[in-house]
């Protein structure tokens, strides 16, 4: 019984915002009253090529707004028109983010092990997640070991020099930088 009354809740929303213009499914988003909805919203702005997606999305990110699932449909969408400011989210936010938006972010960079050689920022924050995996027990992540596992059989071995070149670069920039090499204590 409460299986099919989701489904039907989920036909509901679906339907009523099929029939919204994009300023609805922005007041969609914005008023946070179902986060179910707010994430069909934000997906039927992301789906008709809207130039808000961006910052809604980041904005829910940054500040924390929604549940998790909430969260992690906003990084997708970021990733997807921005993959270098989901990046950055990414990069600095990663120690702070609930195991279901990290789900979402592994699950993203293991989609674009093809390119992750051709980008520097992609590479970097591959390897900060790869490190930050190392640290954490797995106890703490138990939510998403199977986004855990497909990440690191991804990225096992095979890119493990272009890796280590991010690594070095990165080390070697904190010799240089004291903010950066103040970093680099921190994660050890």
């Amino acid at each position: 019984m409460i299986a099919a009354s989701k489904i039907y809740q989920d036909y509901i929303i679906k339907n009523n915002l099929l029939m919204m213009n994009e300023n609805q499914l922005i007041e969609t988003v914005q008023s946070f009253e179902d986060y179910r909805a707010t994430a069909e919203a934000l997906t039927h702005l992301w789906e008709h090529k809207s130039n808000v997606c961006e910052p809604i999305a980041l904005d829910i990110l940054v500040k924390k707004r929604g549940d998790p699932q909430l969260q992690a449909t906003a990084f997708n969408i970021l990733y997807s028109v921005n993959i270098n400011q989901a990046l950055s989210f990414a990069k600095t936010h990663l120690a702070q983010v609930h195991p279901y938006l990290l789900g979402a972010i592994l699950e993203q960079l293991a989609e674009d092990v093809a390119i992750v050689n051709e980008k520097d920022n992609l590479r970097e924050v591959v390897y900060k997640v790869k490190t930050f995996l190392d640290e954490k027990g797995s106890n703490e992540l138990k939510l998403i070991k199977e986004s855990i596992q497909w990440f690191k059989e991804t990225f096992a071995g095979t890119y493990d020099d272009a890796i280590y070149s991010v690594k070095h670069e990165y080390r070697k920039s904190a010799i240089r930088n004291p903010p950066a090499r103040a970093s680099l204590q921190a994660a050890k």
